[in-house]
């Protein structure tokens, strides 16, 4: 089904995104927080807000990260297409996973302090 393939992209990213074996870049960045902006006023991911990011990224966002975002945006879209599907948990841990995402990374300590 595709809410449980979302579910597993969202924590398999999560944990990785936590645990630093993947390091979003700017396009993944700025994607994630364009997607975030435009659904700010009501809080729904949309097929139509998805697929403006995913045109958006074009080609470069399906190798960017080795192409996860993209597969985890995919999914999303798969899953806001089909009205009536009980997503809300799966929808709220990926806006987290979204929001991670989005937010510039730390930068690295300065030697000597």
């Amino acid at each position: 089904m595709p809410h449980e393939r979302l579910t597993a992209l969202s924590t398999a990213l999560t944990e990785d995104l936590d645990r630093g074996v993947w390091a979003p870049g700017p396009l993944e960045r700025t994607l994630a927080a364009r997607l975030l902006v435009a659904c700010a006023g009501d809080g729904q991911f949309t097929p139509v807000r998805l697929r403006e990011i995913l045109w958006e990224g074009s080609v470069a966002l399906t190798h960017a990260g080795g192409g996860r975002l993209a597969r985890l945006l995919s999914e999303l879209h798969e899953v806001t297409s089909h009205a009536g599907l009980d997503a809300g948990v799966e929808l709220a841990g990926t806006a987290r996973l979204l929001e991670q995402v989005a937010r510039e990374p730390e930068p690295p300590p300065h030697p000597g302090r």
